[in-house]
């Protein structure tokens, strides 16, 4: 297989999970604007973009491995293994294997233990799970990129690197989702921030010091998730100028927008910071 169709199956294999990000965003947007953070039923119009995108990404991930169901086929050598097995997508074959436990997982929780309400609707153990399996599952053509120096070479076009850097925007995103209530781009509800603690309560030093250090705790959290994946990303690539900006704008645009954009003025802040950073890596190199 050559360069042009490893970059073609590399694409499809990010809007794919594009879909799948999408959907996770959707259904987030859902519990909070619609459902008052409940949990909701599990099929539900809100989860059709989810499940569409998730299968989508799975039935594509295995036929990319036509060597596990098809007699006498064999992998490419370029097929990195997985327990043993050369497989196209690693990351993605074994997020669907998380993705099956963490499905069944949560079903068993939640009969055992009821639906979550506030942050452990988020972080709740099997619910972990299924965002590390998207995050693998997004991941894939980061993963095949970085590997294949021969098919993306290190100093590369924007164009060329659009498959890894859709696909670390991705994973960004779902981090980020992950800790959504210590990001800057929303105000989790219910939460008491900087600048809006009651006047009553004010008056309590405690209290004022409390959403000081939550507030602070947020900016830097949410730029620790921008920049660790640039950071990664440039020890494998000489980024081309727009690669910043437009990881920075995406996040901060599918977060703020989690709260119908209330903050909506922070994706301008993260064009600004996204240029920036642009201009830093455009001009020394790193």
């Amino acid at each position: 297989m050559g360069p042009k169709a490893i970059w073609r199956e590399d694409m499809i294999t990010s809007l794919l999970a594009t879909a799948l990000v999408a959907g996770l965003f959707l259904d987030g947007w859902n519990h909070i604007n619609l459902q008052n953070g409940a949990l909701g039923e599990f099929w539900t119009f809100w989860h059709g973009l989810l499940y569409l995108g998730f299968t989508a990404s799975a039935f594509w991930a295995v036929t990319r491995n036509p060597h596990l169901y098809t007699r006498g086929a064999k992998p490419p050598p370029y097929f990195h293994p997985l327990l043993g097995v050369p497989l196209r997508y690693p990351l993605a074959i074994g997020g669907l294997a998380l993705a099956t436990i963490g499905l069944f997982g949560d079903i068993a929780w939640h009969t055992a233990f009821g639906p979550e309400s506030g942050v452990a609707r988020v972080i709740a153990p099997f619910h972990l799970l299924l965002f590390v399996a998207a995050a693998a599952l997004a991941s894939a053509p980061l993963r095949s990129a970085w590997y294949a120096p021969g098919y993306y070479a290190s100093a590369s076009s924007l164009r060329t690197i659009l498959p890894p850097l859709i696909s670390l925007t991705l994973v960004t995103c779902v981090a980020a989702f992950m800790f959504q209530w210590l990001n800057a781009f929303l105000d989790w509800t219910p939460s008491v921030t900087v600048g809006h603690v009651p006047a009553d309560l004010a008056r309590d030093a405690r209290i004022r010091g409390t959403t000081e250090i939550a507030g602070a705790g947020r900016v830097i959290f949410t730029n620790l998730i921008l920049l660790a994946p640039l950071f990664l990303a440039l020890r494998r690539w000489p980024l081309p100028f727009g690669s910043a900006t437009s990881l920075f704008v995406a996040v901060a645009f599918a977060m703020s927008g989690l709260h119908s954009f209330d903050l909506g003025a922070t994706v301008f802040a993260a064009l600004v910071g996204g240029l920036a950073a642009d201009l830093v890596i455009d001009g020394f190199e790193p």
